[in-house]
């Protein structure tokens, strides 16, 4: 899991720092729990490397894969949410 600290948010366009480098993501949030500047997101290799990113409020199921899932801290409260596909 890659640890990313939100930098810069504009639009749907967040500028993310694992602290040696800066990454531009794409990513829409259908979610009550959205990052802001500061919080920190942590997230498989495989969603990593996705060029668009879109993620949900998590569904209930023993058959979710730990590379469809992010966790969003924020205020030393966890979140956490499922990459929606389609």
């Amino acid at each position: 899991m890659k640890k990313l600290i939100v930098t810069k948010i504009d639009n749907y366009n967040y500028t993310l720092t694992d602290g040696k480098r800066l990454y531009e993501k794409n990513i829409e949030f259908y979610s009550k729990n959205k990052p802001v500047i500061g919080d920190i997101i942590y997230l498989s290799d495989k969603i990593f490397t996705s060029s668009f990113l879109s993620f949900i409020e998590p569904y209930n199921s023993v058959n979710l894969s730990i590379d469809d899932i992010i966790k969003i801290v924020s205020n030393n409260k966890e979140y956490y949410l499922q990459r929606e596909y389609g």
